[in-house]
Parts: structure tokens; sequence; C-alpha cells
């Protein structure tokens, strides 16, 4: 059952939104009755899209912006409410705004990223994804239709779930889940701040660009604009037309001039991506949302990178930075990923062919859907996680002591010199130890039965299986065995191996 929620604008003109959940259509009701009377008091005015981003404010009230054709939309200082109307593919970046209210209809499939912040998303259909990250707590509620959702709450946020009757992948932090999904996957992740690019207040260096090509079906059109001096510079064609001072965005053009694609600059930077892209990041942050881009090369810099991809594929190397990358729910092309060696990466694969590779510490990757992906730790302490995957996906520890965590297809676990926990999944779980990549130690939880453990030793020479069963020892009803390079592996709650579990 569809449910419409109106709200009457200037004049005649009447906004409609289709609500396919009965829950979430209650609340969209409880929020469009709260903005229609501040628009009938004259203490919020309604501000429509048309033109792409939000107008300045007059002084004394708030503002709510109808998004109805931009791609994407980051609310400037003011504003608190944003109505997507557009259909298809939409992103809102939130910068933390207090108390901010996003609705969106069924027709739209909501891309939302929160830096911190608090407020109230209602997204009435389509396939969303919606992620609040950041240091404070702010309340979030979120409520969805009956599409497939992923949400994440990877902050310090205080949030509760509200998800409709799709299959819905939630990963949770401090939230309170309610989800009439029949086939929901959850995962508790830990309290951590991912560094998702922000913008001050009032957006001063605030860039937009569109990014698209068309020669020969290679790359060969790059726009870029930057903003200076506290006004916001926006490009969408060759040449960049800037506002709100006079200030101009500066085009580029790959076709005109034999000349490398342009650095984002030091300020925040807005990229909206459309066709086969090469982005160059700077010193400043960046955000890329690239939910309808056929393919994107991305050199990161030194800055933010927040990365938000669609069906297309992406290669983004990591600089000095920290990076946040979300694939997209749905099926998606090859995804080549490395986080930065600033450390406190977040890299969450879409549904297709994939790699993550960390950058720093405290990072943390996500395998996602049915595809078989490759999770590669770098040399601090990582989290490699492939709950939310139902594909045979490979996770490679590192150097540091990282958690590796197993999902429901048949994954493999290469051991490295650290100090790794493995969590071991629902599927048939495999072991690699390779010689002069393994050395460290290994805790394997999540097991009770030895028929489910397969070893592979390689590199160790001849009889390396049998010196590894002979140096069985029990503790507590856990059997640990030792190999030649030091490499010890503990299996959790099982007494013993056989010549059987290795292969």
């Amino acid at each position: 059952m569809v449910s419409t929620v109106t709200i009457q604008g200037a004049g005649s003109q009447t906004i409609g939104l289709n609500f396919n959940n009965a829950s979430t259509f209650a609340i969209a009701q409880q929020i469009a009755a709260q903005l229609q009377a501040a628009l009938s008091a004259g203490t919020t005015v309604l501000e429509y899209g048309t033109a792409g981003s939000p107008p300045p404010l007059p002084a004394g009230v708030s503002g709510a912006f109808v998004q109805t054709t931009a791609k994407a939309a980051i609310l400037p200082a003011g504003y608190t409410t944003d109505i997507v109307t557009k259909p298809g593919h939409a992103t809102v970046l939130d910068i933390g705004t207090a108390t901010e209210t996003v609705l969106s209809g069924a027709s739209t499939s909501l891309n939302f990223v929160a830096t911190g912040g608090s407020g109230t998303v209602a997204a009435g259909g389509g396939n969303n994804r919606l992620v609040v990250a950041g240091t404070t707590a702010g309340n979030w509620t979120l409520a969805t239709g009956n599409g497939n959702e992923t949400i994440a709450v990877l902050g310090k946020a205080n949030a509760t779930i509200a998800a409709g009757g799709g299959h819905n992948t939630i990963i949770l932090g401090n939230t309170r889940v309610r989800s009439d999904g029949a086939e929901d996957h959850l995962s508790a992740a830990p309290v951590f701040a991912a560094p998702i690019v922000t913008a001050d207040s009032a957006l001063a260096g605030y860039g937009q660009g569109n990014g698209d090509n068309n020669r020969n079906g290679d790359d060969s059109r790059r726009r870029n604009g930057n903003g200076s001096d506290g006004n916001r510079g926006r490009s969408s064609g060759d040449n960049g037309h800037g506002s709100d001072g006079g200030d101009h965005g500066h085009g580029w053009d790959g076709s005109d001039h034999g000349h490398t694609p342009p650095q984002s600059g030091a300020g925040n930077i807005l990229i909206v991506s459309t066709g086969q892209d090469t982005i160059l990041g700077g010193g400043g942050n960046v955000t890329i949302d690239a939910s309808g881009a056929v393919s994107d090369y991305v050199r990161a810099g030194s800055g933010h990178l927040l990365f938000v991809g669609g069906s297309g594929g992406a290669t983004i190397l990591g600089s000095s930075g920290s990076d946040t990358f979300f694939g997209s729910s749905g099926p998606t092309g090859s995804q080549y990923i490395t986080g930065g060696t600033g450390g406190n990466n977040l890299l969450w694969a879409g549904d297709g062919a994939a790699t993550l590779q960390g950058g720093g510490n405290n990072d943390q990757l996500y395998a996602f859907g049915g595809h078989s992906q490759l999770l590669i730790a770098a040399s601090g302490n990582e989290t490699l996680s492939a709950a939310l995957s139902s594909g045979n996906d490979t996770l490679r520890g590192g150097s540091g002591n990282d958690l590796l965590i197993g999902g429901s297809g048949n994954d493999t676990f290469i051991g490295g010199s650290g100090h790794d926990t493995v969590i071991a999944g629902t599927g048939t779980n495999t072991f690699d130890f390779i010689k002069q990549h393994a050395g460290g130690a290994e805790l394997v939880q999540g097991l009770t039965n030895a028929a489910s453990i397969d070893i592979h030793l390689i590199g160790y020479g001849e009889n390396a299986i049998q010196q590894a069963l002979n140096s069985q020892v029990v503790s507590h009803g856990s059997v640990t065995i030792g190999l030649r390079d030091g490499t010890t592996i503990t299996f959790q709650d099982i007494a013993s191996l056989s010549r059987s579990n290795f292969s």
C-alpha cells in the first residue's frame, strides 16, 4: 500500500511524496505537519533546487530545500530540511547540522551520509543507504520503506532504526533497531568515528564540480569548481561560473588541452561524477558522489576523502589522509580501494568484485554482497569483516593486532605476522599460513567441530604438517599448534587436530 504525504508550498505549488511503509509514513506525516506550520508562520521558507544549490537565507528564518534535480546536496547554514523529490539516486550530505530532517519518496534511492549532528530521515521507498558517523552523541531516527536498505551507525550517535520490509543490512554502534524485514543482516560494529569529510558551518571554500567524458569511450572531460574567500564555486560545464560574490569556478577540458587532470585544491570540494573520470585529491577534504558514474580513478590527497559509489567500478588510491568508501548496495563494477596512511579508513565494498586494502591504523574493511572479495590489512590494528557477505571471501591479516570476521560464504583467512583474532563464519573456513608472511599468533573462535577446519601450510617444506601435529598442546579445551617460523595457532573449543584437517 502506498500513502502520500503532501506539503503546500508557495502559491499553488504542492509537494507530494509517496511512502510504501506504514510506520515510516506516520513519521513523515508528523514531519510534514510541523514543517507546514512553520511555513505558515513564516519562520521557515521553502526553496526549490531547480537551479542547483540552495540560495542564502534571509536573516531570522530557517530553510527547507526541495531537491528536485540535484544529484547531491550539502545544505548550507540555516537549512534544516531537505525534501528529496528527484527520481532515482540522490545524495544528501549532512555536515553536522543539529535537528536536520530529510524526506524522500518511494521513487528515490537515497544516499544519506551524516558527519555528526542529529535529526530524522524518513525514506519512503527505493533502495536506500543511510550512514551516520561522527564524534558527537547526537540522536537520530532512521526510518525506511520496503526496499533493500543498507544502514550504518558507526560513530557515537544514539540512533533508532526503523527498517522496512525488504532485505536490509544494518551495522550497529549505539543503536536500537526495529525491523520489518524478512531477511535482515545485523552486525555489531565497534564504536568508531569515521573520518568523513566535513565542511565548516559557512561552507567557506566550498566547490562543486561535475565530471563526465565523451571521447571514443575513454576519459576526456574533467570539470572542477573551486571556491574562495568564503564563496561557492560551481562548475557544470567546460567553464565554471561562481556565485555569491562573483568568484568563478575554473573548468578543465582534457579534449581541448594537453594538461593533466586538476587537483581538487585545499578547500572543501564536492564532485559529482557521471562518466569515466580521473580525480586527483589535493590538501583539502573531498566528497565524490559517484552514484551515477561509469567508472572512476581517484588518487586521494592529504585531506579526508569520502566516496559514495554507484553501479560503476572504482579505483581509489589512498595517500597520506584518511578515506571513507561506500560501494553500491546493488550490483557494481570492479572495485580496487586502498586506504590512506593516515589510518582510520572506513572501506565498505559494493556488491561486486572487490579488493580493499587498509592503509594505516584503526582501519575497518567490510566485504558485502554475494561476490568473492579480498580484504587486506595494513601494518596497523585493523578490522576485516565479511559478516555482511555471502560470497567466498579472503581476509588477509597484517603485522598488527587484527580482527578477522567470517561471513556465510566459504571464507579463507590468511595469517599475518601480528596477533590476529579470527571469528569463523558459518560456511567452510580455510586457514592459510604462508612462510615469510606469517610468523604471528592467531586465535580462532566460533568453531566447535574440528571437521570444519581446513589448514593450508604454504612454503613450509616437507613434513611441515606432521611437525605441526606433533606440536599440539591442549589447554582448557583448546588446541594450539606451532609452525617452523614461530607461528602459533589456537583453535578455541577444539580439543585436537588430525591429518584430515590439513590439505
